[in-house]
């Protein structure tokens, strides 16, 4: 009898320890997902207020703004950090955005290889195709930022992949791709590559059937080709086209699918 009880009195303690120590552990990715929460909003913001930075024209930078930037760098590089290190601590609990968020703070710190590592991660969690285009697509920008254009325009690649052109979502999501894909070639001196990027997706943007989302994706795919130019301080626009007429042709046959457009 006394074997017996002292056999329930064991089980019951080991129950209890195992109890206890998952109500320690859900508490202790409770406390991370709350801290985590608060640094990745803080780091949007820092993100958000960089990005607004780089607008500046350079010819009105002056000493207050190289003071502020710097001032946002070291921000991003303490907030990245300790995200990394709740990273570590509940890898689980990371969403595909907040990978994001994380890898764009690295990159304003400079910490170059995790931020790469980082924008891999975003694509791995993505919870839907549309959210893997868009992390995808992300990440192809940060390629060409850092001199691996090929590699960039894989990645772009890999993200036209994703959707068929069969819904005016999808021909507005590949359609923006094609955009910010212009935006990567013009930005590194890559004019015919933007220019055939940019009727790539004019001619997508033309293919949506509701009229407002045509009209607006259109003008704003017109304005941002026009922002690329002026930064570049020249128009190459026609030289390209010279040399490319083909790249006009409007009334070229567009493929239900965006890879065989891309090639």
């Amino acid at each position: 009898m006394t074997l017996i009880v002292s056999f329930i009195a064991l089980a019951v303690s080991i129950v209890s320890t195992i109890y206890s120590f998952r109500l320690q552990s859900l508490d202790s990715e409770r406390t991370t997902r709350e801290q985590l929460n608060s640094v990745i909003s803080e780091l949007i913001k820092i993100n958000a207020e960089n990005n607004a930075m780089s607008q500046v024209p350079i010819a009105t930078r002056d000493f207050a703004y190289y003071q502020k930037t710097s001032t946002i760098t070291q921000v991003a590089t303490a907030l990245s950090r300790q995200a990394v290190y709740l990273v570590k601590q509940q890898k689980g609990i990371v969403t595909d955005v907040e990978y994001v968020s994380i890898a764009q703070g690295l990159v304003l710190s400079s910490d170059i290889q995790l931020a790469d590592k980082f924008y891999l991660e975003s694509i791995k969690s993505a919870p839907s195709k549309f959210f893997k285009v868009t992390n995808t697509r992300m990440y192809a920008g940060f390629l060409f930022s850092q001199g691996r254009h090929e590699q960039g325009r894989d990645f772009y690649q890999d993200a036209l992949g994703e959707l068929n052109n069969d819904t005016d979502f999808n021909r507005y999501t590949n359609g923006y791709t094609y955009h910010t894909w212009m935006a990567s070639e013009g930005s590194n001196g890559f004019w015919e590559e933007a220019e055939e990027k940019y009727y790539k997706a004019k001619r997508l943007f033309g293919s949506i059937s509701n009229p407002f989302i045509k009209d607006n994706s259109i003008t704003y795919l017109d304005k941002g080709r026009e922002i690329m130019y002026q930064f570049s301080n020249v128009n190459k626009e026609a030289s390209v086209l010279a040399a490319n007429p083909s790249l006009a042709q409007p009334n070229r046959q567009f493929p239900n699918n965006t890879e065989t457009e891309a090639n």
